[in-house]
């Protein structure tokens, strides 16, 4: 978001938890950890951004979670996003469940008590407060299921995102990104998010229109049901049985930048302009540059570490920079890398080239 309003010209203050050098350089910042010695939390972000003077407000993950939040920092704040309301709606799979019983559309079976039997088939446990991936699981026999989980049946199939803009009842398809998901290249395991590709692009045309139409109408059920503004984003699964969704993310996500990135502009104008005014822009060109592709990848580290330079980070153009002398968890994300190519595949040659270059300097001399 950072980088999106420093790119429209926006005079903005930005307020997360790590405070990376390369935003510190971009944007004035205010880091929880840096800043203000105190622990990530939704309710330490809020008292944070109501110590600023009022203004317009944009959020980001994962206060999608909390609407009673949202609501607190519209006491202050001008909120340019979705209101309590919208979040209690989108967020619900019970909701959801509902509106898609009549459609083509589904979301895989959800079960928020524990069974009277043992269910049959695959199942996931998921945090009812979800992000990122973090903290999904694979049900195991005769596992508990403990306070704020639920069950999940598992869907096979391709993982997507979809991006969209919304006025409150119209919406706007902007791009499918494919994710990557539990990339243990990149650190990541289980089904932790690793990052996206954009555009997603099957080699069939047709069938790439047909489930750009599924999905146009699937966010118009959403958008119209659920009352969404500006950005979001939709995750789901796509496989021969059709399109299975996983969950509605309420606010700017973190695939907006390759979108960005994708057809040279920012996208923060367009969720301002709708959120405020209910304008949609045109409508995009959905026929891609078959020549262009753009590939994000999270990187996250693979033992406990400690930064001692981040040189290595700028000379391969890295995102989300530590500071030198960071401690990084085991598991914890350490930088992000985008790169552009021609083909999906050339991208993901492209940055293994860097996330080997990376680690190669960051475990030796954090060891």
């Amino acid at each position: 978001m950072a980088y999106s309003a420093n790119s429209a010209g926006f005079k903005a203050i930005s307020i997360d938890y790590f405070g990376d050098l390369d935003q510190k350089r971009m944007i004035k910042n205010i880091s929880l950890v840096r800043d203000l010695d105190r622990d990530f939390s939704a309710e330490n972000l809020v008292l944070a951004a109501m110590d600023v003077p009022a203004g317009f407000l944009i959020y980001g993950a994962n206060l999608e979670n909390y609407p009673q939040l949202i609501d607190l920092l519209s006491t202050k704040h001008t909120i340019l996003g979705n209101s309590s309301q919208a979040l209690k709606k989108a967020r619900s799979i019970a909701s959801l469940t509902q509106v898609l019983g009549k459609t083509d559309f589904s979301i895989p079976k959800s079960l928020f008590a524990a069974p009277q039997e043992e269910p049959a088939g695959r199942w996931l446990i998921k945090p009812s407060l979800s992000g990122g991936g973090i903290g999904i699981r694979q049900y195991k026999k005769n596992e508990t299921v403990k306070k704020g989980e639920y069950l999940q049946q598992f869907v096979e199939g391709k993982t997507l995102s979809a991006v969209f803009l919304a006025d409150g009842a119209k919406c706007l398809l902007l791009g499918i990104t494919e994710q990557i998901v539990g990339a243990r290249e990149y650190g990541a395991d289980g089904y932790k998010w690793a990052g996206n590709i954009f555009p997603w692009n099957p080699m069939d045309e047709q069938f790439y229109k047909r489930i750009w139409e599924k999905i146009y109408c699937l966010i118009k059920i959403l958008s119209k049901n659920c009352g969404l503004k500006g950005l979001n984003c939709i995750d789901f699964i796509l496989n021969d049985t059709g399109i299975h969704l996983l969950e509605v993310n309420p606010r700017f996500s973190g695939s907006v930048e390759l979108l960005e990135r994708y057809f040279g502009l920012s996208l923060l104008p367009w969720h301002i302009t709708a959120c405020m005014d209910g304008i949609l822009p045109d409508e995009l060109d959905i026929n891609l540059n078959k020549e262009k592709t753009i590939i994000k990848a999270v990187l996250y580290a693979e033992e406990d570490i400690v930064i001692t330079d981040s040189d290595v980070f700028d000379r391969l153009l890295a995102h989300d920079i530590p500071h030198k002398c960071d401690r990084i968890d085991r598991g914890s994300p350490m930088c992000t890398i985008i790169r552009e190519g021609k083909t999906r595949e050339e991208c993901l040659e492209i940055i293994w080239s860097a996330v080997e270059q990376i680690k190669g300097c960051v475990y030796s001399y954090g060891s």
